[in-house]
């Protein structure tokens, strides 16, 4: 029994030890090289964060599974001659803490984002929009959410408000916006940062989460607004309308959602001056690839 033992503890104080010490590493890289990719788009820079996140615990599971307990299944005799001292067996605990933390909240946000999409299609009516190949829903909601909701089954929800806010052009902006989270799964990442995240229960990996949604919005900014000069102030347009609408102290985050603007963001600044600079750079283009009306609204 003991054999088993000692091999449970040294993988699981062995995974989180390469775990924390690679995440400090990739964090301190960012650090490092994060001017240097100044030059870089924000889709590549938002794929860089989310490798440098990921790869921690990715590495150290790869070289429990498949260096370090067949090297102790092949050497080590049986039965183990040695006892877990107190050191191990803490380290071991801590980890199975974390792993069993990470897991837990993995469950709980699905179970909340299921329950948010579950309650958002009750006072829902169905939207027909071309370009857009997942369902789309208009929302009865007192905050002006237009966001993709879901994983494995992902879900547009535009809020009424939204509609009679936005111009023509400013709407079919802002759906290339959300529609550039979906080509990017940027859903699926969240969820996956997120469970990276809580893997360390120290509540390390703060700054390449931060960095990494601030990259992937402008990732899909860039995609919405590479159409031209006047698509992207559109975008900007929509943005500070937006803005303007957003109740104080609302917050519109969910483990599986991407936003085109979440509650108390932030960097909306950031993103106009942003698109309003590469207005000054493009040329005018005369349309996008959404066509939609106001009027596609179905009562089905």
């Amino acid at each position: 029994m003991t054999y088993y033992v000692l091999a449970s503890c040294l993988a699981l104080a062995m995974f989180i030890s390469l775990n924390v010490l690679g995440s400090l590493l990739s964090t301190s890289l960012w650090v490092g090289l994060r001017r240097r990719t100044q030059g870089w788009s924000a889709s590549t820079r938002a794929r860089v964060l989310f490798w440098l996140r990921t790869l921690p615990p990715v590495c150290a599971l790869t070289f429990v599974m498949f260096l370090l307990l067949p090297a102790y299944l092949i050497h080590e005799p049986y039965p183990a001659p040695e006892t877990v001292g107190f050191a191990l067996l803490a380290l071991a605990l801590y980890s199975a803490f974390s792993i069993a933390h990470a897991l837990f909240r993995a469950v709980a946000s699905w179970r909340a984002t299921r329950r948010l999409k579950a309650m958002w299609l009750r006072r829902a009516e169905p939207l027909s929009l071309r370009g857009i190949a997942i369902p789309v829903y208009l929302l009865r909601h007192p905050t002006p959410v237009i966001a993709v909701v879901g994983v494995l089954h992902p879900t547009l929800f535009i809020a009424g408000q939204v509609l009679d806010s936005l111009s023509r052009e400013e709407l079919e902006v802002a759906l290339m916006h959300e529609k550039a989270h979906l080509i990017a799964r940027d859903t699926l990442r969240r969820a996956v940062l997120n469970f990276c995240r809580d893997l360390l229960l120290i509540g390390g990996g703060h700054t390449l989460d931060r960095a990494w949604v601030e990259e992937a919005e402008r990732a899909a900014d860039e995609y919405a607004a590479r159409a031209g000069a006047a698509v992207a102030l559109d975008l900007a347009a929509a943005l500070i309308k937006i803005a303007r609408l957003m109740p104080a102290g609302v917050n519109n985050v969910v483990p599986a959602g991407a936003f085109l603007l979440e509650g108390g963001d932030n960097g909306v600044a950031g993103r106009v001056r942003r698109l309003t600079e590469m207005a000054s750079t493009r040329e005018t283009s005369a349309g996008g690839e959404l066509q939609l009306s106001k009027a596609t609204l179905l009562t089905g």
